[in-house]
């Protein structure tokens, strides 16, 4: 019993508290992440940088905040077509789609997915456009 004991402590609990120490380090560098992307976004001028950072912030809140990542996702949407970046605005679509489709609405979903399609389209971005297929 005692070396059952030992052979635990020895390597399970190493193994669990390294673990958490990774999970640790994982929230730390996202939450980096995120503040670096808000300053770039409060700095950057209406242009497609901006429009990636809002889609990139977007994507850092997709599962644990979903309705937070879709604020994002229209953020830049607006610039996109403020700014006529249709890349910019074909990427919103699918990442609006996303959301929907995570929420539910699998019809509105559809209907992103086949305006962010029809544009990576138009644009011919082959590799984008297979995302949507």
């Amino acid at each position: 019993m005692k070396n059952q004991f030992q052979v635990f402590f020895r390597t399970i609990v190493p193994i669990i508290t390294f673990s958490f120490i990774l999970c640790l380090e994982g929230a730390a560098q996202d939450q980096q992440a995120i503040d670096s992307l808000k300053q770039l976004i409060e700095e950057t001028k209406q242009d497609t940088i901006k429009v990636f950072a809002l889609l990139q912030l977007g994507g850092r809140f997709h599962y644990s905040q979903p309705d937070t990542a879709n604020k994002y996702y229209h953020e830049a949407l607006e610039l996109a077509d403020e700014i006529d970046y249709a890349a910019g605005k074909a990427e919103a679509f699918r990442d609006i789609s996303t959301y929907l489709q995570l929420k539910g609405a699998n019809d509105a979903a559809l209907e992103y997915l086949m305006k962010a399609q029809d544009l990576f389209n138009i644009i011919g971005i082959s590799k984008q456009l297979a995302t949507c297929l």
